[in-house]
């Protein structure tokens, strides 16, 4: 949680949230349209980018994030863009503590998966989501393809500039673990500073996450390259996404 709330200070320039509202409305109209989802519980929803694009398309969208200072931002966000959203602070792994209401569909966007670094935890937060969908309910998980990025062995995730400051986003390669880091070079006074962000990640494989899926209630699991539904390549997508149904029934 330490890493998010150092970052929610520059998160949105990061992240080029503004730039990328129209873009991720386009593609979640694509999940709404579909699977005719009214309800949309979005998980580790950070400053809220996927809720104000799902309350944009006239869904009734919460967002919740284990980062206090995310879900601030997430708030500001909403009043910015004069959306009405509920956000709430809570763990991946215990929504059903705080959440009474049952949602369409459960979504977990933006590499949020892989900060649950067993398997135990993995089906803890199966469960959660699971426990907080309907029946037949859909989640939807979106992290990256990291059968190719350890593959390639490429260190460098991303360069970024917005006015003064810059992203460098780069990997450490662990035994099991991937290190994920965010120096922040700041331009704007008279030396340049920077700050440096790190967190572990597990890499998960999409066949970690069948088998997971396959120990919990969903079924009717698809793997996709993108949030665009293309086709999945180990080797090659830059994402991997996966759709399941929930089969719980509520007694």
């Amino acid at each position: 949680m330490d890493f998010y709330e150092e970052l929610s200070a520059t998160y949105d320039r990061m992240t080029r949230f503004e730039s990328r509202l129209e873009k991720e409305m386009a593609i979640l109209r694509l999940w709404v349209d579909r699977y005719s989802i009214k309800s949309v519980l979005d998980v580790a929803c950070g400053t809220g980018l996927h809720v104000i694009a799902l309350r944009k398309l006239g869904v009734d969208a919460t967002g919740v994030d284990l980062s206090d200072s995310m879900i601030q931002k997430a708030r500001a966000n909403s009043r910015a863009n004069s959306v009405e959203a509920r956000f709430i602070t809570s763990s991946m792994t215990n929504l059903r503590d705080t959440i009474r209401n049952e949602f369409d569909a459960v979504l977990c966007l933006g590499n949020s998966i892989p900060h649950l670094l067993n398997k135990r935890d993995l089906i803890g937060a199966l469960g959660s989501f699971a426990s907080v969908l309907k029946p037949d309910g859909l989640l939807l998980l979106q992290l990256l393809n990291y059968k190719r990025i350890l593959a390639s062995g490429n260190r460098i995730v991303g360069i970024h500039s917005d006015g003064d400051l810059e992203f460098v986003r780069f990997y450490d390669f662990l035994d099991t673990f991937v290190r994920f880091n965010i120096l922040e070079i700041d331009h704007s006074g008279e030396s340049i500073s920077h700050r440096l962000h790190s967190t572990k990640l597990y890499p998960y494989s999409s066949d970690e996450l069948i088998e997971a899926l396959s120990e919990t209630t969903f079924r009717d699991v698809e793997l996709f390259g993108s949030m665009n539904r293309n086709v999945f390549d180990s080797s090659d997508s830059t994402d991997l996404v996966i759709s399941a149904r929930n089969s719980h029934t509520r007694v």
